[in-house]
């Protein structure tokens, strides 16, 4: 049964695969149009590249992904839609290597860190966090490198990503939590620091730093436990298994959940369901923030917060086929727990 599930599953990838490379009608332009498309582009991102020869390289690159992007429209239009957003001037390789963490399988917890299921009744049909104040407002992780997960209480790895959990394990050890107003965020943004060690990095946590690290460039916050907010620290954290029925009411009980993710095919989302014909689930690379869930039609879906700020996607977040384990949405859910 396995051999024929991934058999039937390879068939499709190729199918599809072969759909997008034989859609080419109408979608070239000419010299002309691309350059004014790209100039638009650059105005609307803040671009500036440091030579002429960059600036043709990634016009080069803009004019693939616009082909790439038309292509899946056509094929996927019906149930998801995408554009040339903020990432159009980037290939695939560069996306993966600067925005998304280096894919991991889902790790493996103890029995004992599994949450009991929270006795929550019959579930409505949707249920939106943000309808009750309690998702703070979009943010954009920037583009140094390796990313840095903007979940609440998200210990500070720089630019290199992590796992949620081991970001609540280090606040554990801290023992408090700073407001944003004295420990910002400033890796991987625009103008700002270059990914060097962030003032609360831990390699342990965090994983190995690049070799280099300019004085000039690196963030003037420091971590001061003077500065934590009274009565907030975290002392422990729940895992939450694949059962997604599960999922929804821990979510419903406890608030929004910590969830990891293959992100890849993310790149040029605009609105919709998010569901790809394949998704390796066990390539986990992006860690984002589970706020909620609905339906559309027949199709349930689970409603995510992303860090790629609020022009990306639909406003910031989007929504991905629930029930499934699509792109291993499941597969690592945890949660901090206050006191």
């Amino acid at each position: 049964m396995q051999t024929s599930l991934i058999f039937r599953t390879a068939i499709a990838v190729c199918l599809i695969a072969l759909n997008i490379a034989t859609l080419t009608k109408n979608y070239d332009i000419s010299d002309g149009l691309l350059e004014i498309l790209f100039k638009n582009w650059l105005d609307r991102n803040d671009r500036d590249y440091g030579s002429f020869a960059e600036y043709k390289q990634r016009m080069t690159i803009f004019k693939e992904n616009y082909i790439q992007v038309h292509k899946l429209n056509e094929v996927f239009g019906h149930d998801m839609t995408f554009e040339l957003n903020k990432f159009a001037d980037l290939t695939e390789d560069e996306f993966r290597n600067t925005i998304l963490m280096r894919p991991q399988a889902p790790p493996i917890h103890s029995q004992s860190r599994y949450m009991k299921t929270p006795a929550v009744g019959d579930l409505p049909d949707s249920f939106d966090w943000r309808d009750h104040d309690a998702v703070t407002a979009v943010k954009d992780q920037g583009e140094k490198r390796k990313k840095k997960d903007l979940l609440k209480g998200q210990a500070d790895c720089g630019v290199y990503g992590g796992w949620p959990f081991l970001s609540f394990q280090y606040l554990m050890k801290q023992g408090g939590i700073e407001s944003e107003s004295t420990y910002p965020y400033c890796a991987g943004l625009k103008k700002s620091c270059e990914p060097c060690n962030a003032p609360g990095y831990n390699k342990t946590l965090c994983g190995p730093p690049i070799p280099f690290c300019y004085i000039k460039d690196s963030c003037e916050s420091k971590l001061d436990s003077n500065q934590f907010v009274p009565d907030l620290k975290v002392v422990d954290w729940k895992a939450i298994d694949e059962d997604e029925t599960n999922i929804a009411a821990a979510l419903m009980s406890t608030g929004p959940l910590s969830v990891a993710l293959n992100a890849e095919l993310l790149q040029f989302y605009h609105k919709g369901i998010f569901n790809p014909v394949f998704c390796n689930p066990k390539n986990l690379d992006h860690a984002v923030l589970l706020v909620g869930w609905g339906k559309e039609g027949s199709k349930p879906y689970w409603i995510v917060k992303n860090s790629w700020g609020v022009s990306w996607g639909e406003h910031g977040y989007f929504r991905i086929l629930r029930g499934k384990g699509t792109c291993g949405i499941n597969t690592q859910v945890t949660t901090a727990i206050l006191g």
